[in-house]
This record gives C-alpha cells, structure tokens and sequence, in this order.
C-alpha cells in the first residue's frame, strides 16, 4: 500500500498536467500541487518537523491547505486540524491535548494563530 507522499508522487509523474485541485483563486495541476507540497514539507523541514511530530493546520479551505495534508506525513509529521468554529479556549486544549507544537495558518486566521501559539508556549 502506498503511503500518502508516495500516491502524490506517483501520480506527479503520470498526469503532471492533468488538473489536480481547484479553489476560488486558482486552479493546479498536479505538477503544481506537487511543488506546493515539497515547498510546505522544506518549510516544515526547517522548522525541525520530525517523525511524529503533531503540526496544526488552521486555515480556510484552499489549495495550500490540502497541500499541508500532504506535505505533513512527507516528512513525517502528523496533521492536527483544527476547527475554526471552536472557542479559543477549546483550541488552546486541543493544541495542548495533542501536543502540537507548530501552527500552520493563513491571513485569515493569523491572529488566532499568534495568540494560540503564545498561549501554548514553545
């Protein structure tokens, strides 16, 4: 069974221009997509990302946010969605439950993500 990088690469290589995702800004092939996830998995690289590791994702449906589903596992690390429609006080326990330790987010939700990352600490 492929893992989820490995069906992503895969498919990369047969249909790299065949339409892969669209959003209300744009629309990517999968050759596209496939540079959106290995630029989000060198970011989480550098960030020390490391097998296992919870990452939580907060940002409005939009390509780059399924590309963090991917780019996530391909360095080993694991997805923590995180609901907008919570309270900050249940986001701060769900961050602190699981132990995630970096927040991805977009403009939209970049305040909420600050103060949850200085509530939860390093």
């Amino acid at each position: 069974m492929l893992t989820l990088p490995q069906q992503l690469q895969r498919i990369v290589r047969h249909r790299p221009n065949d339409i892969a995702v669209v959003d209300s800004r744009i629309e990517c092939t999968w050759q596209d997509f496939g540079s959106r996830v290995l630029t989000i998995a060198d970011a989480l690289k550098e960030a020390n990302v490391k097998v296992g590791d919870r990452v939580t994702v907060l940002a409005s449906n939009s390509v780059d946010y399924l590309a963090c589903y991917f780019a996530i596992p391909w360095v080993g690390g694991i997805t923590l969605p995180l609901n907008s429609r919570l309270s900050p006080e249940e986001m701060d326990y769900v961050i602190r439950d699981a132990g995630a330790g970096i927040i991805i987010t977009d403009t939209s939700f970049e305040d909420q993500a600050r103060t949850l990352a200085s509530a939860t600490g390093p």
